[in-house]
């Protein structure tokens, strides 16, 4: 097309070239007759003007309207030849499409099938023209299927990512992902469908065992006796949490999924979160993180926290997992405190015993320097200052006997009630005027087997200090009753088994200055006191500790700063004997 435009416009120029050079021969020729004859070389050149125009004009259409219709006729074919490129590109495309690419006409049956057929149901394609997409579902597949086609094509709307199951040749399921769009004729007119199917198989397998490993992991997780949570990394906003989260924080789940972890106050220091976070996050997992963390009701629980970065719904998250130590690091303490404990009383037990075998020979001896020497000599009241001296360390001694448990008890029968009201006026002439004294005895308490003079001390020893921490005046209430322990418990705040019966409580409470935690572990040693010189020989409480194991019971003991003391003595209960009905 181009070499016919090129020859049609040298044509032109040669044209235009030739009648150019005719009009300059014939000026020539007429400037020359012009010497001789004006008038004829002007009708000469008018004459010849119009030879030119018609030349020209002739020579212009001959050749424009050729190359016009030439230049008309070469860039329609040359658009149909583009198209047509196009075209057979859009059909191998389609043709070599990795999907199994269909026709259907307006009834649903199938006018055209690739060669992919083969490879995803192992149909010919003429095995498939002629049949409709549902003859190769099962019936209620089919159904359910041509119930969601039948919503597109009453509208004529095109569809895509229909999923749907068919069945291969050899009958194995196969499942497929179904898009298409109408086809319409040139008038419009509604022919069917074009679409394409990709088998999915592959992707619902693994869907399949994503789902199956979720549903394994979510029973896990559910079903674990340890505590477990999942929350989002940086906030610790709360996404699910099993049972025994719930039980052991005390949260519903409904109050605390969905909460981050400055709403549900359960890191007692958020610091410590952001430590965790960032070990975590270098890291990529930790153990045995200890972190102490807040029940509902505000209750601190110690526990080792472990966490791991896990992937759900295409999002990183947290698995946190719980172990509570504080029952353990209790124990442990107790366990500590026995042993040393034990360790003292052995210890203060050999000391009493030989310190009281030279107190003996002191007082023989005082004794006999005074049968020597009469009463109003000066010497004599020296030696009986001595003697109350040794009297005193004779005390001692007893109580540090009474700790270690080697004293000499004599236990009988006694009556709780009886024996607290018989304390009380001692009690109240000892604590003063400014001190109240409160009881509260339960009715018809059981007897128990005990010391009766070890168990006055016991109490006396209590009160004392209650007075001590009631400097300006305050209350002392005495309590009594019933308790029946089902399950083995521990002593002194939980340091020692209680074998399970039933046992009289007497409890001394005052509304004095409190213990610090340091001094409540150390209450029960043995010349432990925050007293000054003088005022105490810290052996009270140790006294009671060990009437009160002597006797088959234990002592608790519950303080706090501003809060008070509550000192309580636990003791078997016992049967009646005749004289005593």
């Amino acid at each position: 097309m181009r070499s016919r435009q090129a020859y049609a416009l040298g044509g032109l120029i040669v044209l235009t070239v030739f009648a150019v050079a005719g009009l300059w021969e014939f000026l020539l020729e007429d400037r020359i007759l012009a010497r001789f004859d004006p008038d004829h070389v002007a009708e000469s050149a008018a004459t010849h003007w119009r030879y030119v125009a018609v030349a020209v004009g002739s020579s212009l259409v001959s050749l424009i309207v050729p190359l016009w219709l030439f230049t008309r006729l070469g860039a329609r074919q040359a658009r149909a030849e583009t198209a047509l490129a196009e075209s057979r590109e859009r059909l191998k495309a389609f043709a070599e499409n990795p999907d199994w690419v269909w026709e259907i006409d307006d009834s649903g049956v199938y006018t055209y099938a690739s060669l992919r057929v083969r490879d995803f149901l192992g149909y010919a394609p003429e095995e498939v023209i002629g049949r409709t997409p549902f003859d190769l579902m099962p019936p209620e597949e089919a159904a359910r299927v041509a119930k969601e086609f039948a919503a597109f094509t009453s509208d004529r709307r095109p569809f895509s990512l229909l999923e749907n199951v068919t069945l291969h040749k050899d009958g194995h399921p196969v499942f497929m992902e179904t898009s298409g769009v109408p086809i319409f004729d040139k008038r419009g007119a509604f022919r069917g469908y074009r679409g394409i199917d990709r088998d999915i198989s592959a992707r619902k397998r693994a869907e399949a065992a994503v789902r199956e490993s979720e549903e394994r992991f979510s029973k896990a997780f559910q079903a674990s006796p340890a505590a477990m949570a999942i929350s989002e990394i940086d906030d610790g906003r709360l996404i699910d949490a099993n049972a025994m989260w719930l039980s052991l924080w005390g949260f519903a789940r409904d109050e605390a999924v969905g909460k981050t972890a400055a709403e549900l106050h359960n890191w007692a220091d958020l610091e410590k979160r952001a430590a965790f976070i960032e070990r975590l996050k270098r890291d990529g997992s930790i153990r045995d993180f200890e972190a102490t963390f807040l029940t509902k009701g505000g209750e601190e629980r110690t526990v080792l926290l472990g966490g791991e970065t896990i992937e759900i719904g295409g999002e990183r998250r947290l698995l946190l997992v719980f172990h509570d130590i504080t029952e353990r690091q209790s124990m442990e303490r107790r366990l500590r405190h026995v042993q040393k404990m034990e360790v003292v009383g052995q210890l203060a037990g050999g000391t009493a015993h030989d310190f009281n075998n030279l107190l003996q020979i002191i007082q023989s001896s005082i004794d006999l320097a005074q049968s020597q020497i009469d009463k109003g000599d000066r010497v004599h009241i020296f030696l009986e200052n001595a003697m109350e001296a040794a009297r005193r360390g004779g005390r001692l001694t007893h109580q540090l006997l009474s700790f270690s448990r080697k004293e000499t008890l004599n236990p009988t029968i006694v009556r709780p009630a009886a024996l607290i009201e018989g304390l009380l006026d001692l009690i109240r002439r000892s604590l003063g005027e400014t001190i109240e004294v409160e009881t509260r005895l339960e009715k018809d308490l059981p007897v128990v087997k005990v010391d009766p003079h070890g168990l006055e001390n016991a109490l006396l020893n209590i009160a004392f200090n209650a007075k001590a921490a009631m400097a300006d005046g305050g209350r002392l209430t005495i309590a009594a009753g019933r308790r029946r322990v089902e399950h083995e418990i521990g002593g002194i705040g939980g340091a020692e088994s209680l074998p399970a019966a039933d046992y009289v409580e007497i409890c001394l409470t005052d509304t004095g200055c409190g213990m610090t935690p340091d001094v409540l572990e150390r209450a029960f040693e043995p010349f432990f006191t925050t007293r000054g010189v003088g005022e105490g020989s810290g052996l009270g409480l140790s006294m009671v500790y060990g009437f009160a194991r002597q006797s088959g019971g234990t002592v608790t003991l519950e303080s706090e700063p501003g809060r008070g003391t509550r000192v309580c003595l636990m003791l078997p209960t016992a049967a009646k004997e005749p004289n005593h009905e």
